[in-house]
């Protein structure tokens, strides 16, 4: 099966792990500003294109400009330009992926879990049991727990799901809501979303990014805004506490983590 990876990339993650293999192409937005980076993503990448924005911005644009040439994938992975994952253990994610996809023809969403010494947006991307950071070996069998929700870091997407996803989408969005996007669309479908704890990705903390705590939280008020304003107009919203509800449901949150107080935030917009 033909897949995909898709991401953007700026000036400042390493980019070895951008490799296209016989049946794993590599789209590249680059938002940067280096001449000379530009061209090696050229020369490395099987498409890449320049501009401004955010990863699902860049995704959503080129969805609507090339079709993503529709019949040409079946997964699409679309990851953060800081995955940690090497290019030898993507291409056998993606082995493993279409393996899956034979006997899964439920299986529409997945993604690697997210190591336990970076950041936990979500408990439910910890990775379970025995796998609790360590990658798999050749001999061993990969693990797909069966979820309700996977955060949009490293997302992998089947193309029919990609599509529904992509007609809900809104390129005003940012980040706020997308994954949480991904659990409804699987709430009103038969399809299912796993999360692999034999590929474990470490996401860096705000620190490893370098972002001052007071950035990002001047950054939450346009985000919460614009999630509140796409989750509105799609009519997601019967009533807030449905809502929290099926979002602890959904990521098996304990209700007191950073990402709950600022839902509590959204809340407050809301009524």
């Amino acid at each position: 099966m033909a897949a995909v990876v898709f991401t953007a990339v700026g000036d400042l993650m390493p980019i070895d792990w951008i490799v296209p293999r016989p049946g794993l192409d590599f789209v590249v937005a680059y938002y940067g500003n280096s001449d000379t980076r530009w061209q090696t993503l050229c020369e490395k990448a099987t498409y890449a294109f320049r501009g401004k924005g955010s990863k699902f911005q860049f995704l959503w644009s080129w969805y609507t400009a090339h079709e993503f040439d529709a019949g040409k994938y079946v997964l699409y992975g679309i990851f953060d330009d800081d995955i940690s994952l090497s290019a030898d253990q993507i291409a056998r994610m993606f082995v493993d992926l279409n393996n899956h996809q034979v006997m899964n023809k439920d299986a529409v969403l997945y993604s690697p879990a997210h190591a336990i010494d970076g950041k936990i947006s979500h408990q439910i991307m910890r990775p379970h049991g025995s796998h609790s950071g360590c990658m798999r070996d050749a001999t061993d069998d990969v693990i797909f727990r069966k979820t309700r929700f996977v955060e949009m870091t490293y997302p992998v997407l089947r193309r029919d799901f990609l599509h529904k996803f992509m007609c809900l989408y809104e390129p005003y969005l940012i980040s706020w809501g997308i994954d949480i996007t991904f659990s409804i669309l699987l709430e009103a479908s038969t399809q299912s979303c796993y999360i692999l704890d034999h590929y474990v990705c470490h996401n860096p903390t705000n620190s490893e990014k370098n972002l001052q705590n007071g950035e990002m939280a001047n950054s939450y008020p346009k985000r919460m805004d614009q999630w509140v304003s796409f989750y509105s107009s799609k009519g997601f919203f019967s009533s807030w506490d449905d809502h929290q509800k099926n979002f602890k449901l959904y990521t098996n949150c304990p209700g007191d983590c950073c990402c709950c107080l600022n839902m509590n935030t959204v809340k407050n917009k809301i009524r």
